[in-house]
């Protein structure tokens, strides 16, 4: 299993080398699947969810498909057979994981965790972990879905905060983390959770 989870994209170039190297592969021969149902259902400016595209532009990442889970038209199950990276955007964490579920995305994750690199940002990042408490805290995504089943992907056995990026934003965090009673580790938009076969690195800027 590869994860390549970050807080916010590949936002640097430490993060940019790592990932690059990470894949093991030259960008130019990597073909990546982009789902963005998280950044499609935020009616706010999608100037980050943009930032991702460039980002892996400048890897020199071009062979990109974009794929929402939400829409029943897609045949994201062929789609995904020809890729090499699985990336989930940010956005709402709520949504994203109502649409995993829904789509069938979880069980196609949980049987090919080992045949793909997953990468995610933000939320993407939220939803391989136990559950998306953490999208609660700080400054909070909306459940306007209502979403009652917080279970995540759970192929991390810890719990993540994102965007923790000074002191005050990690109080709400560590009094959570306290009280559920498991590891939750907080990520600044610098850093990123890395997984190799059973390896599990905190890298940073």
């Amino acid at each position: 299993m590869k994860l390549f989870l970050t807080s916010a994209g590949y936002s640097n170039d430490f993060l940019k080398d790592e990932f690059v190297n990470f894949v093991g592969k030259e960008p130019s021969d990597t073909k990546i699947a982009v789902i963005n149902s998280a950044a499609i259902i935020v009616p706010e400016g999608k100037d980050w969810h943009i930032d991702t595209y460039r980002e892996f532009n400048e890897m020199g990442f071009y062979d990109i498909d974009m794929l929402d889970l939400g829409n029943p038209d897609i045949d994201w199950l062929s789609r995904l057979e020809v890729v090499d990276v699985v990336y989930l955007s940010g956005g709402n964490s709520y949504y994203l994981l109502h649409v995993i579920k829904k789509s069938g995305f979880d069980k196609w994750v949980k049987t090919n965790k080992d045949r793909f690199i997953f990468s995610g940002s933000s939320a993407g990042t939220l939803v391989f972990t136990p559950n998306i408490n953490t999208a609660g805290l700080g400054n909070a995504d909306k459940n306007e879905i209502g979403l009652d089943d917080l279970e995540g992907l759970g192929l991390l056995d810890f719990e993540i905060g994102v965007h923790i990026n000074d002191a005050n934003d990690a109080i709400e965090y560590k009094s959570y983390a306290q009280s559920c009673n498991r590891r939750v580790e907080l990520l600044n938009d610098k850093s990123a959770v890395v997984v190799s076969d059973r390896e599990v690195q905190i890298i940073s800027d």
